[in-house]
């Protein structure tokens, strides 16, 4: 009976967050119950997609669509539903200049959970050398600059845009010695390796 409510309430657009709720309740007395399982899967989709139509309730739907990753780890349409709103969100983030820092925590943050996913490595870095560069404006900030660079090499040593930022942030530092090195490196990145 309550099976067959909780069906109902996920078939309308205002109740399904109902219909999770009493998914959830019939789960917790029945664990195995596979009916409850795929419907509460059912609702929490369906509830992800209404609050991702909205940007101030995107990170709700990302929340839901971990929701069901934890039920079912391969759901594909979670994944990359969650992905999407995932760059979309840290691309939100990157269009000020003062929110660029939230969004380097925020692609670390997801960098951390998915090490695999090679566009998560890219906007991470990407994000980073943002920052960096406008940071790299101000001699006031060339120490972050400088810092932010490094931390762009550490995950990715073969980053010419990193190298060429060091440079020019420790020359107009004053730091003659440092930007020879860093400009040797980038000049060495964009040499031909030679075949053996």
């Amino acid at each position: 009976m309550r099976l067959a409510y909780a069906n109902l309430l996920a078939e309308k657009r205002e109740t399904v967050r109902e219909a999770t709720s009493q998914f959830e309740e019939i789960l917790k007395k029945q664990p195995d119950n596979v009916a409850a399982r795929e419907g509460e899967i059912r609702a929490l989709l369906w509830d992800a997609g209404i609050l991702s139509e909205r940007k101030e309730t995107v990170l709700q739907a990302i929340d839901r669509y971990s929701q069901v990753l934890k039920i079912e780890p391969h759901q594909a349409k979670a994944e990359i539903e969650r992905r999407r709103l995932v760059f979309w969100y840290g691309d939100t983030l990157t269009e000020k200049p003062e929110t660029i820092p939230q969004a380097i925590e925020w692609y670390k943050k997801w960098l951390n959970e998915e090490p695999h996913v090679p566009e998560m490595r890219s906007r991470f870095i990407r994000t980073r050398l943002l920052y960096a560069g406008s940071l790299g404006q101000q001699k006031e900030t060339l120490p972050q600059a400088i810092y932010q660079y490094r931390r762009v090499l550490a995950v990715d040593p073969h980053n010419a845009e990193a190298y060429f930022g060091l440079a020019r942030a420790e020359a107009w530092y004053s730091h003659a010695d440092q930007a020879l090195f860093y400009a040797r490196l980038l000049a060495n990145l964009r040499r031909p390796r030679k075949k053996s």
